[in-house]
């Protein structure tokens, strides 16, 4: 790609919106994941029970199984006004919206059953959002925009994440849990004008196309042909085991990430600056980092340096159980973590929209994420109890190696098929 082409991709209004979708699917994760630990520590609970919360995100992993649903169904007229892929993306953030409102008037300690049940159906809501972001920017976005759409997409990502984390601290600290989660509703909720901001994007609608899905066997068939259609390709074994294992050792260090530093004696107010926000600066130079060398040097070159580098960011942990309530320290782990994460990030949503075709882009990207979730979900649920059985420092040690078998996949990838070519 030229200097000319990629200034253009700049400005142009796809790009735009991607980020801005990546902000909007960035924003429900940290109430499921980050900041979730931090209100239920506040609330008394273990780090085991903490741990085994993350369970409740599990939608994120079977989402794949619902995702055929966003490739074959419109929504009557809300689809006919504002397009099908916005369409569902429009009516997911106004459920999540009202989700996070209910979380507020929640109490974990007194009710641990139904805050639980809350966030299976922010994860759920969240999920199928997710569903049709990401089929939104598979078929949106051309070949020739990829590395910079997809750098503009983790950069909102990252965005809304900080929203809900760092500033969710920020507001938790000086205003309490209500007010942060009134507050994070009223932002969800807004994010439908970004959703509107999109170009409008539709499913197929030629008479082929509605003949081909009508009835009940043309239904199975729209459910099950972009499943048979991707386990149809070369290596495609290999291919999921890879997607499941690249972000396993990330996955599983960020569940117990926060309470750990709350644990070493960081205050609120310190997690939000340093590895909140400074966390975030440093991320965005990796993302955009990743996606120059991805374009120069290819897909397949920077999955083993993104591999390596999120291997190797985790042993900053263990730097830090040792260092202990050291701001500086923290300042280095935080900087090293999050610009690992945005490098290997970038470059591995990149090769899973490449895994995709256009077509049944819902379908074929839900399954790919939500094996690349099973980490955080399944695995990361005992976290808090190898946290609390091994100590600190064993823990992120062991981490920093659950990645490492995914690279060993790389040279049977490369031998089944090219791809940094593939689309």
């Amino acid at each position: 790609m030229s200097d000319t082409d990629q200034k253009s991709n700049l400005f142009d209004r796809t790009v735009w919106a991607v980020g801005l979708l990546g902000f909007a699917s960035g924003l429900p994760l940290p109430l499921v994941f980050g900041t979730l630990s931090l209100w239920l520590k506040d609330a008394g609970l273990t780090n085991a029970a903490i741990g085994f919360f993350a369970a409740a995100s599990v939608p994120y992993v079977f989402k794949w199984a619902w995702a055929p649903v966003l490739d074959l169904v419109r929504l009557g007229p809300l689809g006919a006004a504002l397009g099908d892929r916005r369409a569902w993306i429009v009516l997911m953030q106004l459920g999540c919206a009202a989700t996070i409102a209910s979380l507020a008037f929640a109490n974990p300690a007194a009710a641990p059953k139904e805050v639980a049940m809350l966030v299976v159906l922010l994860a759920t809501l969240s999920a199928t959002q997710d569903i049709g972001i990401d089929a939104y920017r598979v078929s949106a976005v051309q070949v020739a925009q990829q590395g910079t759409a997809n750098a503009a997409y983790v950069f909102g990502y990252r965005i809304g994440m900080l929203g809900s984390g760092a500033g969710a601290l920020l507001l938790a600290d000086r205003y309490g849990w209500q007010q942060t989660f009134l507050t994070l509703a009223v932002v969800m909720g807004a994010c439908l004008f970004i959703t509107l901001f999109a170009p409008r994007v539709d499913l197929p609608a030629s008479e082929t196309e509605q003949r081909r899905y009508g009835g009940f066997w043309g239904l199975l068939s729209g459910i099950f042909e972009p499943l048979t259609s991707f386990f149809r390709t070369r290596g495609w074994l290999v291919i999921l085991i890879f997607v499941a294992l690249f972000k396993l050792g990330d996955a599983v260090a960020g569940t117990m990430t926060n309470p750990f530093l709350v644990e070493v004696g960081f205050s609120k107010t310190e997690l939000a600056t340093v590895s909140k926000l400074f966390a975030f600066a440093a991320l965005i130079p990796g993302a955009f980092v990743g996606g120059w060398m991805m374009r120069r040097y290819g897909v397949e070159k920077m999955l083993w340096v993104g591999g390596v580098l999120q291997a190797g960011s985790n042993l900053l942990f263990v730097y830090q159980a040792r260092a202990g309530h050291d701001v500086q320290a923290l300042y280095l782990t935080m900087g090293g973590e999050n610009f690992a994460t945005g490098f290997g990030t970038t470059v591995f949503v990149a090769y899973l929209s490449s895994l995709c075709s256009v077509r049944f882009s819902a379908t074929q990207y839900a399954l790919l994420s939500a094996l690349a979730a099973v980490g955080r979900t399944v695995v990361s649920s005992f976290s808090g109890v190898w946290a609390t059985s091994w100590g600190w420092e064993t823990f992120f040690l062991s981490t920093a190696f659950m990645g490492l078998p995914a690279l060993l996949l790389l040279p049977i990838l490369k031998q089944q098929s090219d791809i940094a070519e593939r689309r």
